[in-house]
């Protein structure tokens, strides 16, 4: 580390005899600004000011305390310059953090592993600089950067650290940083392939090493899932509660439908297609897939159902005064496609649905000849072919989960591998074609 520099006014007290002359020698620092501290009690050697972290004596700094070394000025001016004559403060990336001096790595928040199991759910404190992309509004040079970032993964990872005030206090992620760095439950695939394998090996509560992407250098935190998701069929009877039978039942016939249902799930049947047949809930439309939820913001019993079972497991059919209901945590996975929207005017109320539906179909499948040739520019077709409002966007879609958009879209969506295009599906009022993307 470099060594602390007195300054010239310090240099010059050097020189005086008195004790009135180093007073005035003293005040000559103050005037110079090169004296921001003066303590008497840093005239024991070796002593740590922890209270001053910003500045260097004269020894060196370690982490963030100034300490002191043994000195051969007389101990008078020792007191009264405090050794705080220097001028070189401590570096621009650490001024505004908390004093580090002393901290020691709680080893649970260590990226030892092993990986957890189940869903990816995390949070990131991001320090971007001057050049990362896309661009924000950061001072951070590169190298100041990486320091910055070394010194916050030192903050995290201390005994009861709260991670979720430190990013709201210092990471650059504006999308995240006001959630306490909340991602949410990510899809792997989703992510930086470099911040993905630093994040899946992590055990809950342990924080990673400092990633460096053209984002910037992301410090991850595995935390507890907050968000989940689930699919669920109620099988409702006559006189229930909240939901009609969509066929008049009884109570036990009901009971006894449900538990069929169930071991015909069990055996391998998709719950999206028992739902459509069979479900009252109005989320069958959905094949009886809820979106994504936070923790609080759904009934309190369906929320203890859904996060005591693992992602995929089926519960047993539970009894409730509106039904009888068949429950399935679900892994929450996102997906992001391009879309062409051709509209025609039987069942659409759109102003651009002015086709009929065989001129819809034949332009939906010349739009989709040319987007299997090979080298096709999937975006300029849809700028070209389509009449949704993502068009402009080259027919981008922001990624989604499932339970938001209607079912035949998200299967073809979650089925197709990267950069495939699917075939075309029929949707009330238009034609779709959807291209995954990588």
């Amino acid at each position: 580390m470099p060594f602390c520099r007195l300054g010239s006014a310090a240099r010059a007290a050097h020189g005086q005899k008195s004790q009135s002359d180093a007073t005035a020698a003293s005040t000559s620092v103050r005037q110079t600004n090169e004296v921001v501290f003066i303590g008497s009690y840093l005239a024991r050697p070796g002593h740590i000011d922890k209270r001053a972290p910003s500045w260097r004596y004269d020894g060196v700094v370690e982490g963030d305390a100034c300490v002191r070394r043994p000195s051969p000025l007389p101990s008078a001016l020792l007191v009264v310059l405090g050794l705080a004559g220097c001028a070189e403060e401590m570096p621009r990336e650490y001024r505004d953090l908390p004093p580090r001096s002393g901290l020691l790595a709680d080893p649970a928040r260590l990226p030892r592993g092993p990986a957890a199991a189940g869903e990816l759910a995390l949070a990131r404190i991001l320090v971007a600089w001057e050049g990362s992309h896309p661009a924000r509004p950061v001072r951070w040079t590169l190298d100041e950067a990486r320091r910055r970032a070394a010194a916050l993964t030192e903050l995290a990872r201390a005994p009861d650290a709260d991670f979720g005030s430190l990013a709201r206090r210092f990471s650059d992620d504006a999308e995240t940083s006001a959630s306490g760095g909340d991602m949410g439950v990510v899809s792997p695939w989703a992510l930086h392939p470099d911040i993905a394998a630093a994040a899946q090996p992590l055990a809950l509560g342990q924080v990673s090493e400092p990633v460096e992407t053209p984002e910037g250098f992301s410090i991850l935190f595995r935390r507890e899932p907050s968000w989940a998701q689930a699919a669920e069929i109620v099988v409702s009877f006559d006189g229930a509660v909240r939901y009609v039978p969509r066929q008049p039942r009884d109570r036990e016939a009901a009971r006894a439908l449900a538990e069929d249902i169930r071991r015909r799930v069990l055996d391998g049947a998709a719950m999206e297609e028992e739902a459509l047949r069979h479900s009252d809930a109005p989320e069958r439309e959905h094949g009886g897939i809820t979106p994504p939820f936070a923790r609080g913001t759904r009934h309190p019993e369906f929320e203890a159902v859904v996060w005591r079972l693992s992602p995929g497991e089926l519960s047993e059919v539970i009894e409730t005064p509106t039904g009888f209901h068949l429950v399935r945590r679900m892994p929450i996975e996102r997906v992001q496609v391009r879309r062409i929207e051709v509209f025609f005017s039987d069942g659409n109320a759109d102003p651009a649905a002015r086709r009929t539906r065989e001129e819809a179909r034949a332009r939906i499948e010349e739009a989709r000849r040319r987007a299997l040739l090979p080298d096709a520019d999937f975006a300029a077709l849809a700028a070209e072919f389509s009449d949704g409002a993502e068009a402009s966007k080259g027919g981008m879609m922001d990624p989604f989960a499932r339970g938001v958009h209607p079912l035949p879209l998200e299967r073809a969506a979650f089925q197709l591998s990267a950069g495939q295009v699917s075939g075309v599906m029929e949707l009330p009022g238009e034609f779709i074609i959807i291209k995954r993307v990588p």
